[in-house]
């Protein structure tokens, strides 16, 4: 995601901040009354900065939960609207679904329930309770439990692509299949966000952000069904379908610099590479050109190319393919037959060929 920083790591998974975030800290910073002193504003930037740490929890909380049903977790991004966790791939199994998209309100509603208790052993459970009338009043305690339970009670709507959304999805896809599941969960989706948005308009000055979250969810609920429309329609074909077949390759005995007069006439990206007929490895023209300035002037191909490349065969189909790419962070797939390279396969190449069967 564009304008997105890495943070930290945690449990392996890239942290991002969008810099909006900033903005938003400056905006609800200076929001206090002056007259209180540096104390309010610094109070205020705790506050979001507590906040954004819940929402990181919630946001953990699917990660670690889609980890462990095997779906690999990119990276979290923290934006003003929340969190986002980019997963790899889609879960195989609406259960699985059911069980990340549930995990995340699940951690919201315990950290809600932990301040609870805190606040009950230094004397302040009544006062948490009491729902602050605006975002900077009452304690911070009293502010980041009603958060919490309002992250955890938001993201159980059955509004597509938030969390209760996903558990409908997953919970209809067991009767109906993913494609006519996720087409209702987005109905859903979209209708909720033409409430929110109307909602948003009448009482601007006091809910006028529900606009915004509007507009997340209605394009967000519609990605999401383009997605998965799209897996369904390329997931039976066969990779011989969509592959290149006409394509450059590269020796691992060639020097780098030799290899300058096949990238200068090639539109690829990346190349496989041949001793023979046999493939031994992969390279990319980001390698390549990595490679002048770094290596020796004699340096081959061999000394720069990927062995850690996935293959597949040309009757293999394009649904999984695809699945394999995502998982393995992969940008093109040697495919074989009977041993030796026929076709290339892209995210670019399965792109034209779903919108050329169309």
């Amino acid at each position: 995601m564009k304008w997105s920083y890495k943070i930290a790591t945690v449990f392996g998974i890239p942290i991002k901040l969008h810099l909006t975030f900033l903005l938003l800290l400056a905006f609800f910073t200076v929001r206090a009354n002056p007259q209180g002193g540096y104390s309010i504003y610094v109070g205020n930037a705790v506050l979001v900065v507590l906040l954004f740490g819940c929402v990181l929890l919630h946001e953990l909380s699917h990660s670690l939960t889609a980890m462990k049903n095997g779906v690999r977790v990119r990276s979290i991004t923290l934006l003003p609207i929340g969190g986002v966790a980019q997963m790899a791939t889609m879960p195989e199994e609406p259960g699985q679904e059911v069980k990340i998209a549930l995990a995340g309100p699940l951690a919201s509603y315990c950290l809600a329930a932990g301040i609870f208790v805190l606040s009950g052993f230094i004397g302040q459970a009544h006062s948490v309770l009491a729902f602050p009338a605006s975002a900077f009043e009452s304690s911070m305690l009293s502010r980041l439990f009603w958060a919490n339970v309002m992250l955890g009670t938001l993201n159980l709507l059955p509004a597509f692509p938030m969390d209760g959304g996903r558990v409908l999805r997953g919970l209809l896809a067991k009767k109906m299949g993913m494609v006519k599941a996720t087409r209702m969960a987005v109905s859903f989706g979209q209708a909720f966000a033409i409430g929110l948005y109307f909602l948003g308009a009448l009482y601007y000055h006091q809910l006028g952000f529900l606009i915004l979250l509007a507009v997340f969810v209605y394009m967000g609920a519609r990605n999401e069904e383009e997605e998965v429309e799209f897996r369904s329609e390329i997931a039976d074909a066969a990779a011989a379908d969509a592959m290149l077949v006409k394509f450059d390759s590269l020796a691992p005995r060639m020097t780098v610099r030799e290899s300058l007069d096949v990238l200068r006439h090639s539109s690829q990206e990346e190349f496989p590479v041949l001793d023979g007929d046999k493939l031994v490895g992969m390279v990319s023209k980001n390698d390549v050109i990595s490679a002048l300035g770094d290596t020796e002037k004699d340096a081959v191909i061999g000394g720069i190319m990927h062995t850690d490349y996935i293959q597949s065969t040309a009757d293999s189909r394009l649904g999984a393919i695809f699945r394999q790419m995502e998982q393995h962070e992969k940008d093109m797939v040697p495919i074989l037959a009977e041993g030796k390279v026929v076709g290339l396969l892209s995210y670019d190449q399965i792109g034209r060929y779903h919108s050329l069967k169309r």
